[in-house]
């Protein structure tokens, strides 16, 4: 990932996602804190925008990465308090 774009495989069917730059952005800050919160924190403030925004953004890659199967709903993986990943 950069801070223009990035790209998930999904290992199941050999598959790339391509994500935009607030995607990838928000994937990072999902991933690297311990609480949604502070995600929403990092995102509000890095593209300037309401918090309640930045949770909308937030839950629409969530939603986008469970429906394409890259986020678990059942437990597999617990990472930092965010939620279940493949």
């Amino acid at each position: 990932m950069t801070e223009t774009a990035g790209a998930l495989l999904d290992e199941r069917s050999g598959r790339w996602l391509q994500l935009t730059g607030t995607a990838a952005v928000a994937l990072r800050l999902l991933l690297s804190t311990e609480e949604r919160e502070q995600a929403v924190a990092g995102y509000a403030g890095r593209f300037a925008v309401p918090r309640e925004q930045a949770g909308q953004d937030l839950a629409s890659v969530e939603r986008g990465l469970a429906d394409r199967g890259l986020l678990a709903r059942s437990p597999r993986r617990w990472h930092s308090g965010w939620g279940w990943w493949r």
